[in-house]
């Protein structure tokens, strides 16, 4: 399962900026580029701390362990069901039989350092650094 083609990587963007539903966070005159930069003022201001990022060992990790908290900030899928459709939806698969169920658990379990990994990439797109001086 490739995630590094266009096809894919355009229907992350499309999910990413789906989870960014909050009205009172995101208004809908907002840029995809302003929605990103609030998501990391959110995120910096909610969770990135000296203490965080010694223990997690890079902002990646710190903001996989952030979106595994479930913040109002963004509305990501969080369980096993919910998480296996949308990366259905993701690769275009249609059935369940296109998975393993070893691969089913791989990106369930992998999902939070996945959508941080994506979230980073997508921001980085858009002209938003996540990286923290």
């Amino acid at each position: 399962m490739k995630t590094n083609t266009k096809e894919f990587n355009g229907r992350m963007e499309t999910y990413i900026f789906e989870c960014m539903d909050d009205i009172e966070t995101y208004p809908k005159n907002m840029t995809e580029t302003e929605k990103l930069q609030t998501l990391k003022d959110r995120f910096c201001t909610e969770y990135v701390f000296p203490a965080h990022l010694k223990r997690y060992g890079s902002i990646e990790n710190v903001l996989k362990e952030w979106l595994s908290g479930l913040p109002t900030a963004f509305n990501l899928d969080y369980t096993y069901y919910q998480i296996f459709e949308t990366c259905k939806k993701l690769h275009n698969f249609t059935d369940d039989k296109s998975y393993t169920e070893k691969q089913k658990d791989n990106m369930v379990n992998s999902w939070f350092a996945f959508m941080a990994h994506k979230i980073i990439q997508t921001a980085k797109n858009h002209g938003v650094d996540f990286l923290i001086n």
